[in-house]
Parts: C-alpha cells; structure tokens; sequence
C-alpha cells in the first residue's frame, strides 16, 4: 500500500470519479436506468433509437429558424451518500512548503515559484510539487508511519489520509508540526524537478504546520471545508491506476505524450462546459472558445433573464447581485457591430455602470452622451437608452456599445492557428456514428466502476446510489463548416476534414463531444438523514 498521497489531474481524475452519460435521449435513459425492469436495448436498438432523433436546422440550410441548436436529453450522475456516524468529526489543513537554496546561495520557497505558471494546476509544474511531496514521504516513511493505526490500508486512509491540494495539506487526523529535508538524489530523481526547478542544488528544506481546523460533524459537514475534503478524497482514490483501468487519451489526460492541440482541445472542453440556468449545455471549440446561435444580443438577453420590458431588464441588470449569473454568460462573448458594415469581432468584457444617455465623451469641441452620438454619427436614435453599456477592452483603453447595436456572432476559426494535424484531430472527436456512440456510452460507464466494492471508499463510509440522477440537457449536433473563401470542404463520416493549407473555415454550427463531459457533484452530497 502506497502512503504517497496520489496526484490530482485536472480532469482526468473527474472522469475517473463520476461520468456524466450525454448524449443519451430520456426515453433510452428511462428504459436502461429507470428500474423498470425491461431487457436493456440492444446496440441495434440504441442506433435506430439514436437514428430517429431530429437533428436542429442548421444556419443557412433552408427553413432553418435559428430557434436553438441541440435537441433535448439527459444527463445522468452518480450522487455519493456519506455517513456521518463514522466520519472523522474533525478535519485538519496544515500549509506544507519546501524552502531550496539556488545556485547563488539564497533560499527559495518552491510553492511559490511553480505558482507563478497561471495554468499551475493542469500544467507539469503540479507534477513537479507532487514530486516533492512524493520524496518528502520517502525520507519520513517512519513518520508518516507512526499516524496510523491498526490495518494500514484501511486506517491510513480512513484516519490520517492526508491530500496535496496545491500547497495544503487536508488531514482527519491533527498531525504534529513536523519538517525535514529531502536529500538531493532524492528529489533530482524526478524528471519533473530537474526540468522545472534547474537552479536548485543540495537538500531541500520541507515544513508542515497546522493552519486551520473544520469541524465536520452534524451541518457542519455542508461547509466548503468539509465537501472540499471529501471531493479530494473521492476523486483522488477512485483514480488510483492500480484499481481502476482507466483508458489514456492524450487529448484528455495530463500524462503520454500530447501535442500543442490536444492541450487546446482539452481546454476547449473544460471551458466550454457550462450550466445555464435548468438546461445544461454542453458546446465545444477548438480554441476554448464557445459556439454560441448568432442573434441579436438585446434578444439574448431578455431570454436569458426572462426580463422582457425594457424598464424590468434595466433593473435587473444594473443589479449585480440578481444578475450575476448572466454577466459571468456573456464575459468574453464574441459580439460585432450591427449598425455599420464591419466584420470585426470582438469579446464583451462585461457591463458598464452607465447607460448611453449619461456615459460623455468630448466629440467635435463639445461633450456629448453616446446617444446623442449615435444620433449625429449614424443617424441612428436608439430605442433603449437607458440599457448599461458594453464593454469591450482592447489595446486602446475600453470602448462602450450600446447592447441594440450589437449581434451575437459565430465564431470563426483559421487553420493557420493550428496544424492539419490538430484541425483534424478536433472535427474527429466532434462526432461518431449512432452504433459507436452507444457502445462508447456503455464503456464509458463501464470504465467507471463507480460501486461499493472500492475499499478506500469503503474506509469513509461512502456509499454510492445505485441508480442514477438526472438533469436536462442538450445533445449537439455535428458541426457545419463554412469555407471561408468559397471552398466547401467535406466531412467524413469519421470526423476528418479535407482542407488546403491556408484555407480557413467558419464553424457556424455546434459539435458534439466524443467522449462525455464529466461533472462532479458536491452540492448536498453528504445526505445526513442516511441511517
């Protein structure tokens, strides 16, 4: 049994820890996982199933209305119940640094130098930390030891089960402050601390200290403290490689080798996931972006936020806090101008404290509000003054625009940004056959094996329902691609494009993902009326 505490990839530890099954209609969800006892469809069952969904209307294809892209479904979710009569009561964060000495004689705390990469958490910089905290545990093997009790690949994970969480230590047992120093073959032994810490030479100094203490007994247990514990947890031993076979893709895991692409698409995916309201829409794009339905944003917006008179919007949102869900939808937004002829693009920053009528500006020896601009400008009087304006930040300071003048637009990808290779790549993962969908469904869950027969789970008392959650969602259709310069490229049935270098396409439609999206659940996830 391993005391290293493991180490906590980004995503692909949540695929280990709870699929999320797209792409499925509720009638087959109902029949595979509604308890009705009925024969579980065959794949040709599934395929015809599948094959009799209408898919949306494209833009541009003939009687399409633009109403919405995706056609309803559900997603399903484990939902993890713990019992509280044999959880610790208590839970520990002690801070955990490791102070190096460079090659000009000063000391260094390690922590901070990785920290400095913004994407810390799914870059190898982690790696090089858990590397770290790896050679600290060799170098103490007693005395981490000495913190169990009993059966150790019970007791140590059920009683002292410390986790990294960056720099943080979450333990359910209060460890004493404790430091060392890790011998310099030892922890030059990793490849990761040779290539992210070159400046280091001789031991490196390590200190844990106790910094707070979580009471996690009764209500106490729905406290972010205590879910975050738990999530750690979960996700940390149900992706254990010894346990679980969990298939490597490098397009969706931090380890094997992986192009500047597939690191592209994988953040495509974390980012373009998102819950909107009840629906959860799940929409991908190859360089993080999203595929959003062009439309006026003025209607976006009342849709959105069921305001549809002017007066009931302006006061929704000139509140932060009521609408503070549809400002973080439309950050970054690509939006374009409807009242002049221009094809730029730019992103929404957010909204601004003021409407037109009170934002001035000095035009022409005179100060003027922006709508009395746009009156003189364009000849445009607007209809909805007093609506806030949007931002947009460029390299010139911030620029404002009123929401009626702006569209929502498809956004437009060059393969010049990425390789054929990596175009490819990201129109083969959008889509796949009705029948190999199915099987890949069933796999997926497969892969899982999220029962109760996992000890470690075990050790916490976490009981995993049988059945499944359900929310709704969207089912993508495959992506519609538009030359850009009169070129109709063709799409297989397995994904691959053909192109010509330097030719450029506009994804007008959504995609669908080739793998399932997963979330991990930790809203009421600890169920105390569990007996």
């Amino acid at each position: 049994m391993s005391l290293f505490p493991l180490q906590f990839h980004a995503l692909s530890d949540l695929i280990s820890a709870v699929t999320v099954l797209l792409c499925r209609r509720s009638s087959i969800m109902a029949e595979r996982t509604g308890g009705s006892g009925q024969p579980m469809p065959t794949e040709d069952e599934q395929t015809a199933a599948i094959e009799r969904m209408k898919l949306p209307d494209r833009i541009g294809e003939p009687g399409s209305n633009g109403a919405a892209f995706g056609i309803p479904t559900t997603v399903t979710l484990n939902v993890f119940r713990l019992h509280l009569e044999k959880v610790p009561g208590k839970i520990f964060k002690f801070d955990l640094q490791f102070i190096a000495c460079g090659k000009n004689g000063k000391d260094f705390e390690i922590n901070n130098a990785l920290h400095k990469s913004p994407e810390y958490l799914r870059s190898k910089k982690r790696h090089a930390l858990v590397a770290f905290l790896r050679a600290a545990h060799e170098s103490e093997k007693e005395y981490f030891r000495q913190q169990q009790i009993g059966d150790p690949d019970v007791n140590y994970w059920r009683h002292c089960c410390a986790f990294d969480c960056g720099n943080a230590y979450f333990t359910a047992v209060e460890l004493p402050n404790h430091s060392g120093a890790i011998p310099e073959e030892l922890w030059k032994a990793s490849d990761y601390t040779q290539c992210y810490i070159p400046n280091c030479e001789g031991p490196i100094k390590w200190e844990l200290k106790k910094a707070e203490e979580f009471r996690i007994d009764g209500e106490f247990a729905k406290s972010p403290q205590a879910q975050a514990f738990f999530t750690i947890l979960a996700t940390q031993n149900l992706s254990r490689s010894d346990e679980i076979d969990v298939k490597k893709d490098a397009a969706y895991s931090l380890e094997g080798e992986t192009t500047s692409e597939h690191k592209e698409l994988r953040k495509g995916i974390l980012a373009a996931s998102r819950m909107v309201g009840s629906d959860a829409s799940i929409q991908l794009h190859s360089k993080i972006g999203m595929f959003f339905k062009p439309q006026p944003l003025l209607e976006y917006l009342r849709e959105s936020s069921g305001k549809h008179s002017t007066m009931e919007l302006v006061a929704f949102l000139r509140n932060p806090r009521a609408s503070e869900r549809l400002r973080r939808e439309i950050f970054n937004l690509p939006l374009q101008m409807r009242h002049i002829k221009s094809q730029r693009i730019f992103e929404c920053k957010g909204l601004a404290a003021t409407s037109a009528i009170e934002t001035t500006f000095p035009y022409n020896d005179r100060v003027v509000s922006i709508a009395e601009y746009f009156l003189e400008r364009y000849q445009y009087r607007l209809q909805h003054p007093t609506l806030p304006l949007i931002l947009e930040r460029n390299k010139r300071g911030q620029s404002f625009h009123p929401i009626e003048c702006l569209d929502i637009t498809a956004e437009r990808v060059s393969n010049q940004k990425m390789t054929p290779k990596g175009q490819e790549e990201m129109i083969s993962k959008s889509c796949r056959a009705p029948a190999v969908l199915a099987r890949d469904l069933e796999t997926s869950r497969n892969i899982a094996q999220l029962d109760t027969t996992n000890k470690y789970l075990n050790a916490f008392e976490v009981k995993i329902k049988d059945g499944f959650s359900e929310l709704p969602a969207k089912l993508l259709a495959k992506p519609h691609v538009i030359g850009m310069a009169g070129i109709k490229p063709e799409i297989t049935d397995i994904g691959k494009i053909g192109y010509s270098k330097g030719s450029s396409f506009k994804f007008a439609g959504p995609v669908k993902l080739e793998k399932p999206i997963v979330l991990f659940i930790v809203d009421n996830a600890i169920d105390i009326a569990s007996p």
